[in-house]
């Protein structure tokens, strides 16, 4: 019996140096390149850097015609996190009592960016699949035509201190749900 207990104790203790030096090696991995859920490596997408745009801080005014005429004025602050795979954004209180957290990103398995809105009244709101085009310096999100909402979002940086945006949602109809518009300037 007490031969058992020693070798039960024996095997405990390797078992647990070998932990130990697996978890050594595997951070000394983890530090080499980030991997996925199946240990392999993965590098920050490129595509990323065309987010890098938003970065910092921003004076905005937005005007909204629907669902009810409103002006608001705010401040946005972007700043990466989650090892710079996501950009969170959140805006001051607004002039409107309201307040805003924001997620985006570039997802390569779709490769599409994604962004989500989510905000003080309770409510989240998932854009569609949101497409870049380098040589009009925009970002759109569009849904399927196939879907009973017609979304058209867009973003338009015509300088780097300078963002403009539009976002028009319609139902089956072509009745206008929400139409807005806005313009942010980088704070210096």
């Amino acid at each position: 019996m007490r031969r058992s207990a020693r070798h039960v104790r024996l095997a405990i203790g390797s078992l647990g140096v070998g932990l130990a030096l697996l978890a050594s090696v595997e951070s000394g991995h983890a530090q080499e390149a980030k991997r996925d859920f199946l240990g392999r490596p993965q590098p920050r997408p490129p595509q990323l850097q065309v987010l890098e745009r938003l970065q910092g801080s921003w004076d905005v005014t937005t005007t909204t015609r629907a669902p009810k005429p409103l002006t608001a004025t705010y401040v946005e602050t972007y700043e990466w996190v989650l090892d710079q795979r996501f950009l969170r954004g959140e805006t001051s209180r607004k002039s409107d009592g309201a307040q805003d957290i924001f997620m985006t990103t570039y997802d390569p398995a779709t490769k599409f960016y994604r962004f989500w809105i989510f905000n003080s009244l309770g409510t989240s709101i998932e854009f569609p699949r949101g497409t870049w085009d380098e040589k009009t310096q925009s970002m759109e999100w569009k849904n399927p035509a196939q879907s009973n909402l017609s979304f058209l979002a867009r973003w338009t940086f015509p300088d780097k201190n300078t963002r403009r945006w539009t976002a028009l949602l319609k139902d089956w109809k072509g009745n206008v749900l929400l139409d807005v518009d806005g313009t942010a300037t980088r704070r210096k």
